[in-house]
């Protein structure tokens, strides 16, 4: 129990730090999101709303500590797609993301170089994502 609670204490700070000294993270997140797309065979664009079950497949990731939430900044509508789930659902998945979006989202603005860069990055990763999944001829997007 206390290893639970130290490891959430934890993960609850590291999500409030200032966004720029996560660039790191946001590009292994990056990477992660790049390699789910091409092993599911989704364009970026639809990773956001990309659901396994009742829950959008980027709040799992999320939760497994596969992806940065800064990540889904740029991500149009995200927050409002989430209130959309059930209150236990976004409670259990990305309950401090519901609760701290707007301190989340003006630190993320008021970045210096975090959201420059996933602005351009996200250009470069859905570029990539394409041709790997227009690679094979016989491929449906």
């Amino acid at each position: 129990m206390r290893a639970i609670k130290a490891y959430t204490t934890y993960k609850n700070q590291s999500f409030l730090q200032n966004p720029d000294s996560q660039l790191e993270a946001v590009k292994e997140s990056l990477k992660f999101i790049a390699r789910f797309c091409i092993e599911n065979r989704i364009l970026l664009k639809d990773y956001p709303n990309h659901r396994a079950s009742d829950v959008f497949t980027w709040m799992s990731h999320y939760k497994q500590n596969k992806i940065n939430i800064y990540t889904m900044m740029e991500f149009k509508d995200v927050y409002s797609s989430v209130l959309t789930l059930a209150e236990d659902i976004r409670r259990f998945y990305v309950h401090e993301f519901v609760e701290q979006f707007k301190h989340l989202r003006t630190m993320y603005v008021s970045s210096k170089e975090l959201q420059p860069y996933l602005q351009k990055a996200l250009s470069t990763v859905d570029n990539f994502i394409y041709s790997e999944l227009t690679k094979s001829k016989n491929t449906v997007i």
